[in-house]
């Protein structure tokens, strides 16, 4: 048995289409669906198409490579 998880969006018709891929052909296999509204998650929302479009392209400027500091100085071993 192997178990599956993953969070879809609806389309504009309120329905989900889901593959599921199986290693054999023909056969037939038992499913069970849980279906539950996704909790909302900044990651989610921060990795949303929406965000990816209005901040695409936005930087203005150079990348740069700061100091990365002063180190620890340790004795030979």
């Amino acid at each position: 048995m192997k178990t599956y998880e993953f969070t879809e969006r609806s389309g504009e018709d309120g329905i989900i289409r889901v593959n599921v891929p199986v290693d054999a052909v023909g056969k037939p296999f038992h499913l069970v669906v849980h279906v539950e509204p996704a909790a909302r998650s900044e990651k989610l929302e921060y990795l949303s198409d929406d965000f990816i479009n209005e901040t695409a392209g936005k930087w203005i400027g150079e990348f740069t490579i700061g100091s990365e500091g002063d180190y620890e100085k340790r004795e030979p071993l």
